[in-house]
């Protein structure tokens, strides 16, 4: 449970830290146009947009977001189990299969993340893939 607390946090703060520094670097700019600056601004926006394009590649690459939702779900879910294994309630009422069972919920719900990753993953990659194909074809993407 410490494993998939600890990664939906570092996700969840990595991808409100890139997007912060993404907003911020690009409000510099308006604000600099807005007090009218004297300095050449350019230099600042080419360099403010090279940095949310490499952002940009850093959210698409690490699927901060998606992730940290997948890890969050999974340790609410194992947080539920443990619960509910600890009060003796729900299906855990048996003492004789008890501990089974509860191995078997959380062996159940740790490879419910690894396939919700998975399909997370290649709907992305279809819809990618199907993106391109409209664009290649003639007359498509217009």
């Amino acid at each position: 449970m410490e494993y998939y607390h600890y990664r939906a946090w570092t996700c969840k703060w990595w991808f409100y830290g890139l997007n912060t520094v993404k907003l911020l670097a690009l409000f510099g700019g308006v604000i600099m146009k807005l007090i009218k600056s004297e300095e050449d601004i350019s230099v600042y926006m080419a360099a403010s947009s090279a940095v949310c394009l490499a952002i940009e590649g850093i959210l698409a690459l690490y699927h901060l977001q998606e992730k940290w939702i997948l890890y969050r779900n999974t340790n609410n879910a194992l947080m539920s189990e443990v619960r509910l294994f600890a009060t003796s309630e729900g299906e855990y009422q048996e003492k004789e299969k008890r501990f089974s069972l509860f191995v078997e919920k959380v062996e159940s719900i740790i490879g419910d993340e690894a396939r919700k990753w998975n399909e997370t993953v290649t709907e992305k990659n279809k819809k990618e893939k199907n993106q391109n194909n409209q664009n290649n074809e003639p007359g498509g993407g217009d």
